[in-house]
C-alpha cells in the first residue's frame, strides 16, 4: 500500500541508552517483506512489547520506523490505546494508516474520540484498486468500533457532517463505560431500525453497518439479504443495428430490476461472461470462477469477511434498475453466438442472478 504524499528523508538516529537492545535495524525494515523477521527479534529483545518498550522510537524522524512500530504493536496483540499513545499526534500519513488499522484489528472503544477527529483527513492512500482518505478510513473504522453509525455522508454539506459528528461525541459520553457487547446489541437495533426505514440511503447504511459489526450482527444481516422468490427482473440488451465481424466488440447493459413492492437488498460480485457458439447441443450451465468461490466462502465466514463487501451491498427500491456496461467479442469465428451473463451472489445459499441472449458474428 502506497501513499500520494512522499516524505522527505531523513537521517535514522538510534535513541538508545546503554544497556537498551537497539532495535532501530529492525524496524529500519521494509515492514511488509520483513516482517516474521522483525516481531521475532521484537519478542526476543521484549518479553512485554505493549508495556512501552517501543515509545522512544516514536521520536524517530525516519517514518518508516514509527510505521513498523506500530504495526508490530498491533501484530504483537497491543489491544489497549494507551499503548499507541506516542503515535497518536504523529503527522506522518503512514503512521495514522497503520494505527488506523490497529484500531479496528483490536476494536480499541477508547479510540473513538481519536477516529472523530481524523473524520476529516484529505490524505489519499492508494491501496491497490482501492482508493479513498484517510478520513473515509477513519469513518469506517469510527462505525466497525463504535458500532453505531449517523448518517455521516463525506460529500454532504458542512452542516450535516457536523451534526453526525455531534451524535456520536454524545453517543460516547453517555456509552463509553459499556461492554462491548451493549454496544453491538445497541448497533444492531439502530442497523434494523434504519432497514425498516423507507429511505433507501438509511436502508444501505443499516446493511452496512451490520456487516462492520461482524459475528455479533451475522445472522441479521443473512436475514437483510435473504430476498424473496421473483423479487428481480434480471435482462440483457446488446444494443446495435450494424452487422457484426468477428473482429467487432458489441456494447451490452445487464439489468436489474426491483419488480416486487417491497425493497430488496443484495450482495453481488462482478458480472461474469460467458460467450458460445451454438452448435445444436446446449452444453451444460458454467461452474463458478474461483474469485466467486473465494468470496462467497469468505462472506460466508463471517466477521471481517463481512467487512469487505460493503462495497457490494445494494438496497434496491420497488422499480429501482442497477445496470452494468459491458463487452461482448470479439470472437474466433463467425457463427451464432449464446451470451450468459452470471452475477454472482456472495451469500450462501442463494441463487446466482443470469440473463442470455443471443449474437451473430459474421456472415
Amino acid at each position: 500500500m502506497t501513499l500520494q504524499l512522499l516524505p522527505a528523508a531523513a537521517a535514522a538516529v538510534s535513541p538508545v541508552s546503554a544497556g537498551t537492545p537497539d532495535l532501530l535495524p529492525l524496524l529500519s525494515r521494509d515492514y511488509a517483506t520483513g516482517r516474521e523477521a522483525i516481531l521475532d527479534g521484537l519478542r526476543a529483545a521484549l518479553p512485554d512489547p505493549c508495556a512501552g518498550g517501543l515509545t522512544i522510537y516514536a521520536r524517530q524522524p525516519d517514518a518508516r520506523v514509527r510505521e513498523s512500530s506500530v504495526r508490530a504493536l498491533s501484530d504483537l496483540g497491543c489491544g489497549h490505546f494507551e499503548t499507541y499513545a506516542p503515535f497518536q499526534g504523529d503527522a506522518s500519513p503512514w503512521v495514522a494508516e497503520a494505527l488506523l488499522d490497529a484500531i479496528e484489528r483490536h476494536l480499541i472503544g477508547d479510540a473513538v474520540p481519536f477516529l472523530l477527529e481524523r473524520l476529516s483527513d484529505p490524505r489519499t492512500v492508494l491501496g491497490g484498486s482501492d482508493t479513498y482518505t484517510l478520513g473515509e478510513r477513519a469513518h469506517r473504522v469510527l462505525r466497525t468500533v463504535s458500532c453505531q453509525s449517523f448518517h455521516l455522508d463525506p460529500e454532504g454539506s458542512a452542516l450535516s457532517r457536523s451534526d453526525a459528528v455531534a451524535q456520536w461525541r454524545a453517543w460516547y459520553r453517555s456509552h463509553q463505560r459499556e461492554p462491548r457487547r451493549a454496544w453491538e446489541a445497541a448497533g444492531i437495533a439502530l442497523a434494523l431500525d434504519y432497514l425498516g426505514r423507507g429511505y433507501p440511503a438509511h436502508r444501505l447504511e443499516g446493511l452496512r453497518l451490520l456487516a462492520l459489526i461482524g459475528p455479533p450482527a451475522r445472522a441479521a444481516l443473512v436475514t437483510a439479504l435473504r430476498r424473496p422468490a421473483g423479487s428481480l427482473g434480471v435482462g440483457i440488451d446488446c444494443y446495435s443495428d450494424e452487422p457484426l465481424r468477428v473482429i467487432d466488440r458489441r456494447s451490452c447493459i445487464l439489468a436489474v430490476m426491483n419488480v416486487s413492492e417491497r425493497p430488496v437488498a443484495l450482495a453481488s460480485g462482478e458480472p461474469r461472461v460467458v460467450v458460445e457458439e451454438v452448435t445444436g447441443a446446449r452444453r451444460p450451465p458454467p461452474g463458478r470462477n474461483e474469485e466467486t468461490e473465494a468470496r462467497r466462502s469468505a462472506a460466508a465466514g463471517g466477521g471481517a469477511a463481512d467487512r469487505e463487501l460493503l462495497s457490494l451491498l445494494t438496497d434496491l427500491a420497488p422499480g429501482e434498475i442497477l445496470r452494468w456496461d459491458l463487452t461482448i467479442g470479439p470472437v474466433e469465428a463467425a457463427g451464432h453466438y449464446r451470451v450468459r451473463v452470471i452475477l454472482p451472489s456472495l451469500l450462501e445459499g442463494e441463487p446466482d442472478l443470469s440473463a442470455e441472449t443471443a449474437i451473430q458474428f459474421g456472415q
